[in-house]
């Protein structure tokens, strides 16, 4: 059982890790690079703080991804594409901070995730593709992919039938295993990737600052 404590550490890596990934998604719809179809999921990641489960919606509107576990309180993510925005929300105290004033240390601009991609290994050089495998009645494609400046080697695993990355392992570390699945195919109401009105905005500071409190 996660204690409470260990949830309040986990908080800040929490949001880099899911902040890393709605770069990406925001990144391909914005360039419309996206093609998928609009689809709800349910999304696991697994790294050394844990396993976090979160529900997510995405189309070419946006994405929407709500936390629920590993947090103090219900969290949520929304990105509006054609807003070019990323919010966090917490929707029990009717607020939300722009995920653009959440930055990253370090100086390496490599994109970690290619989640969600409608082809494997983008932006890696150095990819192979390594088997296929049957996943409820579907043919899963497994690629490794490199990128030798950034030392980041990761696996995927590919869906060509919905042209999606649909799981995705740290080839290096083998402790962070994302995975999407429960895979629900229909229209996404565009009410899910905006804000409600009466929400208060608040800095991110204050935010992780009253998370890190609870």
């Amino acid at each position: 059982m996660v204690t409470i404590n260990k949830m309040k550490k986990n908080v800040f890596n929490l949001v880099l890790m899911v902040f890393v990934l709605l770069n990406v998604e925001c990144t391909l719809a914005s360039d419309d690079q996206y093609s998928g179809p609009d689809f709800s999921a349910m999304k696991v990641m697994v790294d050394e703080d844990g396993k976090t489960l979160s529900k997510i919606h995405m189309s070419h509107a946006g994405y929407r991804e709500v936390l629920m576990s590993n947090a103090p309180f219900e969290i949520m993510f929304i990105s509006n594409y054609s807003k070019k925005k990323t919010w966090m929300v917490i929707p029990s105290k009717k607020i939300y901070t722009d995920m653009d004033a959440f930055s990253q240390d370090g100086d390496d601009d490599f994109i970690e995730s290619t989640m969600f991609d409608d082809k494997p290994c983008k932006g890696f050089d150095k990819t192979k593709m390594l088997s296929t495998k049957n996943l409820h009645t579907q043919k899963i494609e497994e690629w490794g992919c490199i990128d030798k400046k950034s030392k980041k080697s990761i696996l995927q695993w590919f869906d060509p039938k919905i042209k999606m990355v649909i799981r995705e392992i740290d080839k290096v570390t083998l402790q962070s295993d994302i995975l999407v699945s429960d895979l629900k195919f229909q229209k996404q109401s565009d009410s899910l990737f905006t804000l409600p009105g009466d929400y208060k905005k608040v800095s991110m500071d204050a935010m992780m600052k009253m998370m890190q409190t609870q």
